[in-house]
C-alpha cells in the first residue's frame, strides 16, 4: 500500500484519545503525511437560563484548549498536524470533515460509556456504517502494540455487486499495521454447508457418509480459494497463520478473535443494492456485537455515504 498521506483523528475528553494518537502517529510517516484531529461538539445552548452566559462560546473555548493539547502531544511523536473544530450532530460532522478533507483513515477510541465485553456503541456504529473511509475504532487502554491480529475475508463470496478487491483491501490494511507493531498475522475464513440440516433430514435423505463426503468436498473447494488469496498477496517477511474455521462468520470470527488473544480484528463491510450508501451488514453487525478487540472497517469500491458534505 501506498503511504497515507491523510489520517483524521476524533478527539476525546481529556486523554482518552491517547491511544488513537499514537496510532495515528505511527502511521503519519512518509513525506507530506498530515493527521487532523477533529472536535466534534454537540448543540449548545448559547445562553445559561436566567444569566448572561455564553455556555456554547465556553464549551467551544474548552475545546479549543484541549485541540492545541492533542496536537502537541502529536507533535512530540513527529507528526505533522492540523486542528478542526466542529458543531453539531458528531456522528454527522466527523463524516463530513471525513468527505471534506478526504481523509484516508479515520481513527477514533471507543466511547467510554461503551466500553464494555459485549458491544460497540451506537455512534460507533454509526461511524461504521457510514463513514466513506476505513474506520478503526480502538479501545480504552489497549495494549501497544499489538502481538496478535485477526483478518476476516470471505473469498468464496461471489455475491453480484461483491467488490472483489475488498479481501486484497483487508489483508493490505493488516499487513500494514501486522508490520509496523511486528504483530503475529492470522487470516482467517468461516465457511459452512449451507442448508446441512435439511440435507441430513428426511427431506434431505443423505446418509451419514455422503453428508461427510459432500461436507469435506465444500471445505476442500473454501480452502482452495483461501489459499489462492493467500498466495496473491506479498508478506513481506511476514509469516501469517491460516484459519479455516466451520460455522457461521458471526459466531465463530468473536470466538476466533478471542481464542487467539487478537487484540485487533480487520474486516470488510458489505453492500445492500439499492440502498444509498452501505450497511455494514448482519454478519458484520452481530460480529461487532460480540467483539472484545479493536475493530477496522475496510470498505468496499464504490461506497457512498449517506451523509453529505452540505
Amino acid at each position: 500500500m501506498n503511504p497515507l498521506q491523510r489520517i483524521l483523528v476524533v478527539d476525546g475528553p481529556d486523554r482518552s484519545s491517547d491511544e488513537a494518537l499514537v496510532r495515528a502517529a505511527a502511521l503519519a510517516k512518509g513525506p507530506g503525511a498530515e493527521i487532523a484531529v477533529l472536535a466534534p461538539i454537540g448543540h449548545v445552548p448559547r445562553l445559561f437560563p436566567g444569566a448572561d452566559l455564553d455556555v456554547e462560546e465556553l464549551v467551544v473555548e474548552a475545546h479549543r484548549t484541549q485541540l492545541a493539547a492533542t496536537a502537541a502531544r502529536l507533535r512530540a511523536l513527529g507528526a505533522t498536524v492540523r486542528t478542526k473544530l466542529r458543531v453539531g450532530v458528531p456522528v454527522v460532522e466527523i463524516v463530513r470533515e471525513v468527505l471534506e478533507s478526504r481523509a484516508e483513515l479515520l481513527v477514533k477510541v471507543q466511547d467510554p460509556s461503551n466500553a464494555r465485553r459485549s458491544r460497540f456503541g451506537s455512534a460507533d456504529n454509526q461511524l461504521l456504517r457510514k463513514c466513506p473511509c476505513p474506520v478503526w475504532i480502538v479501545r480504552p487502554g489497549e495494549r501497544l502494540p499489538y502481538t496478535r491480529i485477526v483478518a476476516a475475508v470471505d473469498p468464496f463470496d461471489d455475491r453480484p455487486g461483491r467488490d472483489a478487491r475488498l479481501d486484497h483491501k483487508i489483508l493490505d490494511w493488516a499487513l500494514r499495521i501486522a508490520r509496523q507493531d511486528r504483530a503475529e498475522l492470522v487470516i482467517a475464513h468461516a465457511w459452512e454447508l449451507v442448508g446441512e440440516s435439511l440435507l441430513a433430514g428426511a427431506r434431505g435423505g443423505l446418509s451419514p457418509a455422503a453428508l461427510t463426503a459432500l461436507r469435506d468436498e465444500v471445505r476442500r473447494e473454501h480452502a482452495a480459494k483461501l489459499e489462492s488469496l493467500v498466495r496473491s498477496m506479498d508478506p513481506l517477511g511476514l509469516n501469517p497463520r491460516v484459519q479455516l474455521v466451520m460455522g457461521r462468520a458471526d459466531a465463530v470470527i468473536p470466538a476466533l478473535v478471542e481464542r487467539e488473544r487478537a487484540e485487533l480484528l480487520v474486516m470488510g463491510t458489505v453492500a445492500r443494492s439499492g440502498i444509498a450508501g452501505f450497511v455494514i451488514g448482519n454478519t458484520a453487525e452481530q460480529i461487532l456485537a460480540e467483539l472484545g478487540a479493536a475493530v477496522l472497517a475496510v470498505k468496499p469500491a464504490g461506497f457512498v455515504s449517506p451523509i453529505t458534505r452540505d
